[in-house]
């Protein structure tokens, strides 16, 4: 593979340090613009890994350390022509310090929707489809207004001193996932399995807009009286100026119930088309259930502590439909559910399941007291 020399020229001067923002832009749209691009530069960093005495390029043979270099990669094809091995080799041991550039994309005309059935929590950004996973604890991605980093299993979001620059992500949980999102204003997000979340790189606006297009999320909102927090999800706006609470919309249930812990939040009908109501203020140990079936709303108090369970790796369970607990079931422990009697959905059970332990241990709980059987074929939980 040949590199053009401008991009060698961009390498040697984000060595040196010296690129500018546009030709940082330049250097990253060249990166994620062919796949063999990101290929070359992924090989570098496997290598750069397992290469731990490469302290400085300046100190070592670089012919030397070209052939070791050449002999661990991959892709034995990959070569680059003898003048180019110097700037190559220095590129690994520089831009792996600095990881400011986004090797971790995909191609950036893939959707979100065609990774939601893989087992990745990933970021859908304007340059392509960040998969969260392969990020390095110390990495840091300039998006748009914003630097992306990751740590202590969470995104954070950063953003850039009285910028106005913004895009919308995404952020996509599947099954049998769970993950925590800081945005650029401090807020806290606990994403539940099978989740999506849009927001935007930075709040530029006289509000902070979030949408939970479908799933669970916990807040923790990071006060700011000039400029309201809003979450969109099923055609209602929750409008919070500091509060922790809980929202629950899953695409695939009736329902939304919207959970406060602490605080106040101010619940409003976004869309009469979907659900038109008066405005609803709610204050901490109450919840908001939306059945959207029906067309009805109903406020109640409720133990929060059982409601955000999840958070902690536990859910909680009061009379409640097998239906609808093996609904949630299938989400977190990523699997499907099958009734061989449609009778057995409206059987209710109160308990408790830990996420973390095995699956087999609740349904042999359901076996004695109920009295049902259950067969589990692979990816799949059978209810006879």
């Amino acid at each position: 593979m040949d590199i053009h020399p401008h991009i060698i020229e961009l390498i040697h001067q984000e060595l040196r340090g010296h690129l500018n923002a546009e030709q940082r832009a330049e250097l990253q749209s060249w990166l994620i613009s062919k796949e063999e691009n990101l290929l070359v530069y992924k090989q570098y960093k496997k290598v750069y890994s397992r290469v731990q005495e490469v302290e400085a390029y300046q100190r070592i043979d670089v012919e030397m350390a070209w052939e070791r270099l050449s002999s661990q990669m991959a892709s034995p094809k990959i070569r680059f022509p003898r003048w180019k091995q110097f700037v190559a080799l220095a590129a690994v041991v520089t831009i792996m310090a600095s990881v400011s550039i986004a090797l971790w994309l995909t191609d950036s005309s893939e959707k979100v929707d065609e990774l939601t059935h893989l087992d990745k929590v990933v970021i859908q950004t304007e340059q392509g489809i960040i998969e969260v996973d392969s990020l390095d604890e110390l990495e840091i991605i300039d998006l748009k207004g914003a630097r992306l980093s990751k740590g202590n299993n969470q995104v954070v979001y950063t953003s850039e001193l009285q910028t106005k620059k913004s895009e919308l992500n995404t952020l996509v949980v599947p099954r049998g996932n769970e993950y925590s999102l800081t945005l650029a204003d401090g807020t806290q997000l606990m994403v539940n399995a099978e989740s999506k979340v849009i927001f935007p790189t930075v709040f530029t606006d006289d509000e902070r807009r979030i949408v939970l297009e479908s799933g669970e999320i916990f807040l923790n909102v990071a006060h700011n009286a000039n400029q309201p927090f809003i979450v969109n999800a099923k055609g209602v706006d929750i409008e919070v100026l500091g509060t922790r609470f809980n929202v629950d919309a899953y695409a695939d249930s009736e329902f939304l119930n919207v959970t406060l812990e602490e605080g106040k939040v101010r619940v409003a009908s976004a869309d009469s088309d979907i659900f038109s109501f008066k405005p609803v203020e709610i204050i901490p140990g109450q919840q908001l259930a939306f059945d959207y079936e029906n067309k009805k709303m109903q406020l109640i108090q409720v133990d929060v502590s059982m409601i955000t369970a999840w958070t902690r790796g536990e859910y909680y369970f009061e009379n409640e439909s097998l239906e609808s607990i093996m609904q949630t079931l299938s989400r977190w422990y990523d699997c499907d559910v099958v009734f061989e009697k449609s009778e057995h959905k409206s059987i209710t059970y109160s308990g408790r399941v830990r996420k973390y332990e095995d699956v087999h241990n609740f349904l042999q709980a359901l076996e004695t007291i109920e009295g049902l059987k259950f067969e589990i074929k692979e990816n799949q939980i059978v209810i006879k």
